[in-house]
C-alpha cells in the first residue's frame, strides 16, 4: 500500500460532501490551510459545496484522485470503496463510526471493509477517524483544523482523535509536523504509520496514544528501526485500570491486554512509556528539538537553575519523586557560583541565583558554570513566563534574560539545555527573546522533570534485540509435556512428577518430593525424603493450597504423616477431584522467600515474573516482569536490582543470600518459558527459598499449567 498517497496526496476527493456536514468542514480545513492540491467534492445530490463544483461520483472528477475522504454514513462506505477501486484511488480516510465500535454486526462490517481495502490495495485510515494533519507537506485533512499547521520534528499517531485535538490545541511549545487519528485501524495500524514515518528525515520522535496495540511484532520492528536511526518512540497507552480497559474496549472494539505485560514489552524495546497527556506533550516537546539537533546525554546528572529558593526546593522534591539524579556540584563549580553570587551563597544543585538572577549577565555566568560541571549532563533553567506581560514587566525581563542565557549556553555546549515554565499550562507568548529551536520549552515542573528523566534513561539505555535461541533440552521438554495427561483435564495443571522432571531438565533445584495415593506410601515417602516433612493436597481445583488449609507443616514422625494424609485425602474427596494426589516433601530450610514464574501473555508472549515470595505475594504484589528471552547477564541484573534485592544482600544481621544460585534458577526458568512458549500458560515457583551464600536456591512449590484441548490432553503445536 502506498502511504504517500494517504499522507501527501496531490488530489483529494471528499465523498459525501455537503455544506452542513463533515465533508464541508473538511473542505474548509483544506481551504483555510492553503492546501496546494486539488479538492473535489463528491455528492450525487449536490452541484456545489462550499463554493466548489460538486461531482456526482469519483469517476466524474477531472483529475485522477490520490486520496478520498469518505464522509458518508457507515452503511454506504463499502459501495464507496468499490467506486474508489474502480478509479484506482490509492488511499482513503473513513470518517464514519458504527464498525467494530458498534458490536458484533459492526465488527463483521469492519472485517468486510478491511478485506475489500486490502484486495483493492487501498491505504485506508480508520474507520472512525477524523483524519490527519501533515504540516510538513501542507496537507491538513482533519475536521476542525484551522490555519497553517505546524511543521516541527514530532509526529503523533493516536487511535483517538480526542488526543490529537488535545495536543494540537494545548498552547504548549510542541509543534508536531504530523498528526494522525488512526481510528479503529481496520487496515493500517499504528505500527504501519510508525514504520513509514521513521523513514522521514524531518521527524526525530514519534508519539503514540494507544488504547490497544494490534501488531506487537511490527511495534518491535519499529522500535529496532528507531534505535538504528537514533529516533525515539514515546507511548501513552490507556487501559491501566479496570475502568480504563472497559472504556478503551468500548471505544475501539478491541481487547486492551495485560498492562504490566505491555510495560515489560515497552521497557525491553526502549520505548518510552508515558502516564498521562501532560507528560506525553512535554516529553515530545523535549525529545523533538533535542534529537533533531542530534543531542543526547552520556549520563543522568541533571543541573537545575533559576531564581527563588522556594522553587529550587520544589524542583529538588519533584526530582526526588521522579527519580532524577541531582548530582553534587564539583568544588570548582561551587567556587565559581560563590564568586558570581557573593559570599554565603549555598551553591548547591538546584542553583538559586537569588535576586541577582534577574541580572542577565549573572544568570548567564551561573548557567555557564553549571553546564561546565562534569557531573551535569543536562541543564534545566526554570522561570514562569507571564501570560499578561503588561502587568508584570519585571518578571518578563527575568524570563527574557533566563531564556537568552539558555540559548547562549546551548550554542556554546553540546549538552542539552531546557527552559521550564514551573507552572503547567500555556507557554507565555509574551516572552520576546527569539526562540532557539535547540532549546526545548516545557510546561510544569513535574511533567517537565518526568520528560527529562525519560530522555536521560532513553539516551543511556542499551537495548538488545535477541531473536531467542531454543535450548538443547527443548525436544525432551516438549515430549514430556505433550505425553502427560494433566491433572484436572482441560485446566492443564501438570502433575508434580512431570513438573519435577521439567525443572530438572532446566537445572532448577527443588526440594525432594514424592506424590502418593495411599497412607502406606505416604509414610514410606516421608522416610525416603527425610523428616521433618510437609504434606500437601495437589488438585487443579485448589491451586492456592494454603488458602484452603491443604498444607500440613512440620510432620516429624510416621503417625503425624498418616493423620495428615487421611485429612488431605478426605479433603480431596470433598473437592470431587478424582485426579487429586498428596505430595510428601522434605521441610524446606529457612531462607529468603522469593517468587519466580512465567506468564504467557496473548499479545507479547512469555514473560519472566520475579519478586518477593511466600504466602503474601498476592497481597503485596511486589513483582517485576521481563520479556523473554533473557540472557544470563540480564537475569543477574534483575536479581541485583529487582524486588527483594535488599533482603538478598542481608539485613539486620542476616547473612547475604546466594544470589548466584538464584540467578541460575531464574535463567533456567526463563529458558523453560521460552522453549515451551507454545505450550505454557503459567509457571509458578512459590516460594523459592534462597539460602546463604554458596548454599543454593530451592524451588519449594511448583505449579505448571499448559495449554490443553477440550479432552484434557496437551495440544501439539
Amino acid at each position: 500500500m502506498n502511504l504517500d498517497k494517504l499522507l501527501n496526496p496531490r488530489t483529494v476527493a471528499v465523498v459525501g460532501a455537503s455544506d452542513d456536514g463533515a465533508g464541508g468542514r473538511l473542505i474548509d480545513a483544506l481551504t483555510q490551510s492553503g492546501y496546494a492540491g486539488a479538492v473535489y467534492p463528491i455528492n450525487p445530490k449536490r452541484t456545489e459545496v462550499r463554493n466548489r463544483r460538486c461531482y456526482p461520483d469519483v469517476r466524474s472528477a477531472p483529475d485522477a484522485i490520490d486520496c478520498a475522504y469518505v464522509a458518508t454514513p457507515a452503511a454506504a462506505v463499502l459501495s464507496v470503496l468499490d467506486d474508489l477501486a474502480a478509479t484506482r484511488v490509492g488511499a482513503a480516510i473513513v470518517y464514519a463510526t458504527g464498525f467494530a465500535d458498534a458490536g458484533p454486526e459492526g465488527r463483521r462490517h469492519q472485517d468486510e471493509l478491511a478485506a475489500r481495502a486490502r484486495a483493492y490495495d487501498i491505504a485506508l485510515c480508520g474507520p472512525s477517524s477524523l483524519g490527519l494533519i501533515n504540516g510538513l507537506d501542507g496537507f491538513p485533512a482533519f475536521i476542525g483544523s484551522e490555519g497553517k499547521p505546524d511543521a516541527g520534528p514530532i509526529a503523533v499517531v493516536s487511535q483517538s482523535a480526542g488526543f490529537i485535538d488535545a495536543i494540537r490545541t494545548s498552547g504548549s511549545a510542541i509543534q508536531p509536523g504530523m498528526l494522525i487519528a488512526s481510528g479503529n485501524e481496520a487496515v493500517l495500524t499504528a505500527a504501519d504509520y510508525v514504520l513509514h514515518l521513521l523513514e522521514d528525515a524531518r521527524l526525530s520522535v514519534i508519539g503514540l496514544a494507544l488504547e490497544a496495540v494490534r501488531e506487537p511484532a511490527k511495534i518491535r520492528a519499529a522500535a529496532q528501526r528507531a534505535d538504528a536511526l537514533g529516533k525515539a518512540l514515546v507511548v501513552m497507552k490507556v487501559g491501566r485500570s479496570d475502568r480504563g480497559r472497559e472504556a478503551a474496549m468500548g471505544h475501539t472494539g478491541s481487547l486492551v491486554g495485560n498492562d504490566r505485560a505491555w510495560t515489560a514489552f515497552f521497557a525491553r524495546h526502549n520505548i518510552v512509556r508515558i502516564g498521562d497527556l501532560d507528560e506525553l506533550i512535554e516529553t515530545l516537546a523535549l525529545f523533538g528539538p533535542l534529537l533533531a539537533d542530534g543531542r543526547r546525554v552520556r549520563g543522568r546528572g541533571i543541573g537545575v537553575i533559576g531564581t527563588s529558593g522556594g522553587k529550587a526546593g520544589l524542583y529538588a522534591d519533584v526530582a526526588s519523586d521522579v527519580g532524577i539524579d541531582l548530582p553534587i556540584l564539583a568544588a570548582a563549580t561551587r567556587d565559581r557560583l560563590v564568586d558570581i553570587l557573593g559570599p554565603g551563597t549555598p551553591a548547591i544543585n538546584p542553583v538559586d541565583c537569588g535576586v541577582g538572577g534577574v541580572n542577565a549577565l549573572k544568570i548567564e555566568r551561573c548557567l555557564a558554570a553549571l553546564v561546565a560541571d562534569e557531573a551535569v549532563d543536562l541543564a534545566a533553567v526554570y522561570g514562569d513566563p507571564p501570560v499578561d506581560a503588561g502587568r508584570f514587566p519585571g518578571y518578563l525581563r527575568y524570563c527574557n534574560n533566563a531564556l537568552a542565557a539558555a540559548n547562549k549556553a546551548s550554542a556554546a555546549s553540546a549538552k542539552p539545555i531546557v527552559f521550564v515554565n514551573t507552572r503547567a499550562g500555556r507557554w507565555g507568548r509574551d516572552v520576546d527573546v527569539p526562540r532557539d529551536p535547540r532549546v526545548p520549552l516545557l510546561n510544569g515542573a513535574r511533567p517537565a522533570l518526568q520528560a527529562i528523566d525519560h530522555f536521560t534513561r532513553w539516551s543511556t539505555a542499551a537495548p538488545r534485540w535477541p531473536e531467542g535461541v531454543d535450548s538443547s533440552v527443548k525436544s525432551a521438554a516438549l515430549q514430556l509435556v505433550r505425553s502427560t495427561l494433566p491433572l484436572g483435564g482441560d485446566r492443564g495443571l501438570v502433575r508434580p512428577e512431570a513438573a519435577a522432571k521439567l525443572l530438572d531438565l532446566y537445572g532448577i533445584a527443588r526440594i525432594a518430593e514424592r506424590c502418593v495415593m495411599t497412607e502406606a506410601d505416604a509414610v514410606a515417602a516421608a522416610a525416603a525424603v527425610g523428616y521433618p516433612v510437609v504434606a500437601k493436597l495437589v488438585s487443579a481445583r485448589a491451586l492456592h493450597k494454603s488458602d484452603y488449609g491443604f498444607v500440613k507443616l512440620g510432620l516429624t514422625d510416621a503417625a503425624a504423616v498418616a493423620r495428615a494424609f487421611a485429612d488431605l485425602w478426605r479433603a480431596g474427596a470433598r473437592l470431587d477431584d478424582a485426579n487429586a494426589t498428596v505430595s510428601i516433601q522434605r521441610l524446606a530450610p529457612p531462607g529468603v522467600e522469593m517468587i519466580a514464574g512465567i506468564t504467557n501473555d496473548r499479545d507479547v508472549g512469555p514473560l519472566l515474573v520475579f519478586g518477593a515470595g511466600g504466602v503474601l505475594v498476592d497481597v503485596l504484589r511486589v513483582v517485576e516482569q521481563r520479556l523473554l528471552p533473557l540472557d544470563q547477564d540480564e537475569v543477574a541484573a534483575l536479581v541485583a536490582a529487582g524486588p527483594g534485592a535488599a533482603l538478598l544482600t542481608g539485613v539486620r544481621g542476616r547473612p547475604a543470600a546466594d544470589v548466584d544460585a538464584l540467578a541460575i534458577t531464574l535463567g533456567g526458568l526463563g529458558r523453560l518459558g521460552w522453549d515451551l512458549r507454545s505450550e505454557i500458560v503459567e509457571v509458578d515457583l512459590n516460594p523459592v527459598i534462597v539460602l546463604g551464600r554458596g548454599e543454593g536456591a530451592w524451588a519449594v512449590d511448583a505449579r505448571i499449567i499448559v495449554r490443553t484441548s477440550v479432552d484434557g490432553r496437551i495440544e501439539a503445536k
